[in-house]
């Protein structure tokens, strides 16, 4: 019989996004430290990819859905002015 699984073991949708988040920041400064890229083209090949692949647009602020709209109150000015 497998071991019983702590629910408390497993992170959730929000905290494997702001990590994700956070890794994916991390390798944008690191490569415009490094002179390998700017924000600019970050930003430019990230728009082009989501154009690419129309289903994976974020949603909107206008969205009705109540957790996504508190999750939107929550964000902070550091993660609004993040250079992605």
């Amino acid at each position: 019989m497998p071991d019983p699984v702590d629910p408390k073991a497993f992170l959730t949708l929000v905290e494997l996004a702001i990590g994700n988040m956070y890794e994916v920041e991390a390798i944008g400064e690191l490569l415009e430290q490094k002179g390998v890229l700017t924000k600019d083209e970050i930003i430019a090949l990230a728009k082009e990819l989501r154009q690419k692949n129309p289903q994976t647009k974020p949603p909107t602020s206008s969205t009705t859905d109540p957790s996504l709209q508190r999750l939107q109150r929550r964000r902070t000015p550091s993660l609004i002015n993040s250079w992605l």
